[in-house]
């Protein structure tokens, strides 16, 4: 249910384009999330305080950067490519992540993994290119997905963060994160303003700005770390390979995108990279 409202996020994301500016949005659904969250966790917030404040570095640092970065990054890549990339790109997180925590937290991984990590950055390479070496050749590329790897890169540096022990309460992290994340977005949104591409929610830019912040932000994290609780890290991190499902499925029944090809072959790389570096995990 976790990966279905995710991937479902990207197609409202996509949908949103001229419905409301992307900074705005993104800010507002900061706020939103931040909104509720103090609401549940305000006082458990007080409670703890001290033991957030000696870490608040490290929390503006993976709210305002990391995890605002790939907000703006992904609604930014909304504006220019399909909702069908959106999704698939977001399965090359997992090989970031290896990727990255061998190059900062110094982890080991195994030849299969090497591989895998491998297959799932030519699958993305390949949807960037889609699916033609003259494209990637001549630089030809389409923005939208560039944008979305540099998302990707930014989340995947989130969740290695998050390997960080901290003895404060899973959603009082997110309260604190939602906050710097929705600093960010406001600063983005001034910017917004002043070269004029501001835009005000229409109906469905309401619309957006609630699922991005409600359905997606909270609802799914909740049903994420339940899943986890119950089926382990590992099992649970796979289902993360069904957001470009989903994702794919959604954008042809909602928004009458086509399938082609390259979308399938590429895929195909991303997903089986990300099988055997999750195959071969070293406990």
């Amino acid at each position: 249910m976790a990966a279905m409202m995710w991937g479902g996020h990207t197609i409202v994301a996509r949908a949103s384009v001229g419905e409301v500016s992307p900074m705005l949005m993104m800010a507002l659904r900061w706020l939103l999330c931040l909104a509720i969250l103090l609401f549940f966790y305000g006082r458990d917030l007080k409670q703890q305080w001290s033991s957030i404040s000696q870490n608040i570095s490290w929390m503006a640092l993976m709210g305002g950067v990391f995890l605002a970065g790939f907000t703006i990054f992904f609604i930014l890549g909304a504006q220019y490519t399909s909702a069908t990339n959106l999704g698939i790109m977001q399965s090359s997180i997992p090989g970031i992540v290896v990727f990255l925590g061998f190059l900062f937290l110094r982890q080991k991984f195994r030849f299969f993994q090497i591989c895998g990590l491998s297959l799932s950055m030519t699958g993305v390479v390949y949807l960037i290119c889609k699916g033609s070496l003259l494209s990637l050749m001549t630089m030809a590329v389409n923005l939208g997905d560039l944008l979305m790897l540099v998302a990707c890169i930014c989340y995947a540096g989130f969740t290695v963060g998050l390997t960080k022990k901290m003895p404060v309460n899973t959603f009082l992290l997110l309260t604190v994160f939602s906050f710097f994340a929705a600093i960010t977005l406001a600063i983005g949104t001034i910017f917004e303003y002043l070269e004029g591409d501001l835009v005000l929610p229409s109906p469905f830019g309401f619309f957006a700005i609630f699922y991005s912040g409600v359905m997606a932000s909270l609802v799914g994290q909740l049903l994420f770390v339940r899943g986890v609780r119950a089926i382990g890290s590992n099992r649970a991190g796979l289902y993360l390979n069904m957001v470009p499902v989903f994702g794919a499925m959604m954008a042809v029944i909602f928004l009458g995108e086509n399938l082609q090809l390259f979308h399938f072959i590429s895929a195909l790389f991303v997903l089986s990279g990300i099988y055997l570096v999750e195959r071969f995990k070293l406990n």
